[in-house]
Parts: structure tokens; C-alpha cells; sequence
């Protein structure tokens, strides 16, 4: 008798384990999409560059070499668009979309990193590009999302 509740109770705990691995996965997988998302809609785009050089890894941040803009439609009157209407967004938004795709959470406890390497993003996060009083993202793009996952995962809606 002691063996066969000791059974159901191993086997109890295998579910529950599970259950909790399953719902930390999705926790997991909701905090990537919601930062990738967040990031790059505060992204501004110019000539793309900036944004085009967001990579997703796993434990290990990306350190390869900086990548140029794709696309060679004219950037357009970007100061005077609204994020997210800038005509070489399209183009350079893939690249950073791909390596978050080809992320693998079979495995939810390891680090997920999201690295830019452009020589422009520092300068972009502190509102310093175009210009001081033309950034079209003075508050920056990672402190923001950095607060606001916070704030979601804190509340549990992600």
C-alpha cells in the first residue's frame, strides 16, 4: 500500500512539474515577443541600419560584425513620420524577426538575449539622434521596455 501511494505521489508531482515548466515556458516565450515587439516599434528607422542589427540569441550574446541597411528606397521625411510609418522599416525588421523565430524554448530556462550592435543605437537610446530636439525617441527604446516587461511581469500579464 505505502508503495502504491508513493507511486501516485511521484506521479502527482511529475504533473505538477509539468504543469508549472509548461506555464513558465509560456511566461518565457510571451516576455521575447512582447520585448521584441516593444523594441522595435520604438525603434526610429532612417536608414534602417539601427534596427536591422537587433539579434536574438540563446546564452551567449551575438558579437558579430555590424550589418548595413537593406533596402534602397529613399528614406523618406522621417523626422516629421510617426514610428512605425517609416517607408525602410519593412526591409530591415526582418533580420532581427528571423533570429527571434529561430529561438528554441524546448528549454525555457536559458537565457534568451537581445543584442544590437549598430554604432548608432547607443546615441538613438539616449535621444541623441537626429539631434537632441529631433529625437523621435527621446525616452530611448530599452529602458522603456525594460520597465514596462517589468511591470507586465510583475502583474502576471505576461
Amino acid at each position: 500500500m505505502l508503495t502504491a501511494n508513493l507511486g501516485a505521489f511521484s506521479a502527482g508531482l511529475d504533473r505538477a512539474v509539468d504543469k508549472i515548466e509548461k506555464k513558465f515556458r509560456a511566461r518565457v516565450i510571451g516576455s521575447v515577443n512582447f520585448t521584441h515587439s516593444m523594441i522595435l516599434s520604438r525603434t526610429p528607422v532612417h536608414t534602417g541600419k539601427s534596427i536591422r542589427n537587433y539579434i536574438w540569441t540563446v546564452d551567449k550574446q551575438y558579437t558579430g560584425p555590424q550589418v548595413g541597411a537593406a533596402g534602397t528606397m529613399p528614406p523618406g521625411p522621417t523626422n516629421s513620420m510617426s514610428l512605425g510609418s517609416e517607408p525602410r522599416r519593412p526591409a530591415n525588421e526582418g533580420r532581427p524577426t528571423r533570429s527571434k523565430l529561430a529561438l528554441d524554448f524546448k528549454n525555457p530556462y536559458r537565457n534568451f538575449i537581445l543584442t544590437n550592435v549598430a554604432d548608432t543605437i547607443k546615441d538613438l537610446e539616449y535621444g541623441l539622434l537626429p539631434s537632441p530636439d529631433r529625437s523621435r525617441s527621446p525616452a530611448g527604446m530599452f529602458g522603456i521596455t525594460l520597465q514596462a516587461l517589468s511591470a507586465r511581469i510583475a502583474s502576471g500579464t505576461i
